[in-house]
């Protein structure tokens, strides 16, 4: 059994996760001065429930804000094949407006051999040097 800090603006949520719970965890956990309620969250992905963190999370990347509620185009090529591909795609991503470019340096075909991309040679084509501060790149997860 686990406990995650969470700090929101109008309350202090401690996330409790393990595979078994104590069935009197409740009644101890209410008895202490502070808490105002226990509430068992049964669904998976308890730490990024909506009960657990009622607020947003929003990650800055370079400036760019993803998920304060405004729209972000992310852009790009499913798999990276050359430095040439990704510069003139990077260019084309900015010039339309788009906020981050994408790309995959592995791209899986229908055989586990066969794939197509630069695999870790897309990294060093990196066109962080074609996106300026108007455009920022991720790697495709």
């Amino acid at each position: 059994m686990r406990g995650h800090l969470i700090r929101g603006e109008e309350r202090t949520v401690i996330a409790v996760v393990g595979a078994s719970i104590p069935s009197t965890l409740k009644e101890e956990l209410e008895h202490f001065g502070g808490v105002k309620e226990t509430v068992r969250i049964t669904q998976p992905y308890k730490l990024v429930s909506r009960e657990v963190n009622p607020q947003n999370t929003v990650v800055d990347v370079r400036g760019v804000k993803v998920g304060d509620g405004s729209s972000v185009v992310i852009a790009g090529p499913c798999s990276v094949e050359s430095e040439e591909q990704i510069m003139g795609t990077a260019r084309a991503v900015r010039e339309m407006g788009a906020h981050m470019l994408r790309g995959g340096a592995f791209k899986p075909r229908s055989s586990p051999y066969a794939f197509r991309a630069l695999a870790r040679e897309a990294c060093s084509c990196c066109p962080r040097r074609a996106l300026k501060p108007a455009c920022r790149s991720l790697p495709k997860s």
